[in-house]
Formats: C-alpha cells, structure tokens, sequence
C-alpha cells in the first residue's frame, strides 16, 4: 500500500477524479465476467480522451501521482504506460 502523495483528489461514489496541471485524470471501477478492473481516463485541454486499464486502484493512482504528472501529452502518457504498466504485468 502506498500513500497518497497529491491531496486534491475528489471521491464520488467508487470514482476518483483529480485536476493535474495538463490533464484531468478520472478512474471508473468497472466490472466484467466477474473481474474488478480500473479504467483511468486522461483527457487534455481539447476535451480528447485517452483511456487506461488497470488491474488495481492502487496501480492507477500510482500511475497518475508518479507518471502523468511528468508527462506533456497523450503520446508521452502511452510511452509511460507502456515501459511501466505493460513491462510489469508481462513479468508477472
């Protein structure tokens, strides 16, 4: 378990919203076939969408306070997502 390290995150209901300098960052619990997963939606200053699944509440946060906060746009959003999310559950 990890802490929460930016405290301006807004709770409704079972999603988690925060305004982040270049996007707002939105993370939907979902279920399907029985499985929990966690869909984080990043849209930009156009109102474009880009949308990320997660096995854990804790990984989309984690992904939103550590990764996103340091990226530009959604190209650089797919590149950390791909190093960091992909390459992790690949190896497990």
């Amino acid at each position: 378990m990890e802490k929460l390290l930016l405290n301006h995150w807004f709770i409704n209901e079972n999603n988690m919203s925060i305004s982040l300098m270049r996007f707002h960052v939105s993370i939907n619990t979902y279920v399907k076939d029985d499985k929990l997963s966690f869909v984080l939606v990043a849209t930009n200053s156009n109102m474009d969408k880009l949308a990320l699944s997660f096995d854990s509440l804790e990984s989309a946060i984690n992904f939103t306070e550590c990764e996103i906060t340091l990226c530009d746009n959604f190209n650089d959003i797919a590149e950390h997502y791909k190093t960091k999310i992909l390459k992790l559950s690949k190896n497990n």
